[in-house]
């Protein structure tokens, strides 16, 4: 029998706890800001771009939920090479974007299992990009919650905003980047963030499916 799964968007990025009221101003205030096509804030995402390494991020955001990994008995599967990994992304960023995803996944993991993070460059229409993956062996996503899953105040919890993955979402999409999901019941997701090597001047976008 598989497990009942309630799938959640962390309020790791901390608009939850300052924005308690699902429906009320203050909540659809803060999507403007923060998810919205705010230029001025989309400006000050834009100008903290900077290349590093993701593999710290990664690292660190792993380091954090060290706790619940142990206490739910997942084992963590790191899939890269000694290669540096290079990015033009905001490294607090994305390090927020990958705590929210590590703890969507071990939500989903109530029984243990394997969260597995594997790094890899690819290159899409003559652009290099670093492919990060986390994928989770959990109960997975049916796929009527899936095409809902970065809509904002998605959420199948009674608590929370479902916040979490809209505004990583959109965050990566800032930086020029792109955020696919793929689900399987049963058997568990996999979130798939693309960010570019190199700055983007015009360049088409990767044509990824959610």
């Amino acid at each position: 029998m598989t497990p009942a799964c309630h799938f959640t968007q962390d309020d790791s990025l901390g608009l939850e706890e300052r924005y308690p009221s699902r429906n009320g101003p203050l909540s659809f205030k803060s999507l403007v800001l923060l998810i919205g096509d705010n230029a001025d804030h989309a400006e000050i995402a834009v100008n903290a771009l900077q290349h590093f390494l993701p593999q710290i991020e990664v690292e660190a955001a792993l380091l954090g939920q060290s706790a619940f990994l142990q206490a739910k008995r997942i084992q963590v599967v790191r899939d890269w090479g000694k290669e540096p990994y290079e990015a033009w992304v905001d490294g607090m960023r994305l390090g927020q974007v990958l705590v929210n995803l590590f703890s969507n996944a071990i939500e989903a993991m109530s029984e243990g299992g394997e969260l597995k993070v594997s790094l890899e460059r690819q290159v899409l229409q003559n652009q290099e990009w670093l492919s990060i993956a986390v994928a989770d062996t959990g109960c997975g996503i049916p796929p009527q919650e899936l095409v809902q899953v970065f809509d904002p105040f998605f959420t199948t919890k009674k608590s929370g905003m479902g916040l979490g993955l809209a505004i990583a979402h959109r965050l990566i999409e800032l930086y020029q980047g792109r955020i696919e999901v793929r689900s399987q019941v049963g058997q568990g997701t996999t979130f798939t963030v693309l960010l570019p090597v190199t700055p983007l001047m015009e360049a088409e976008l990767p044509g990824v499916s959610r």
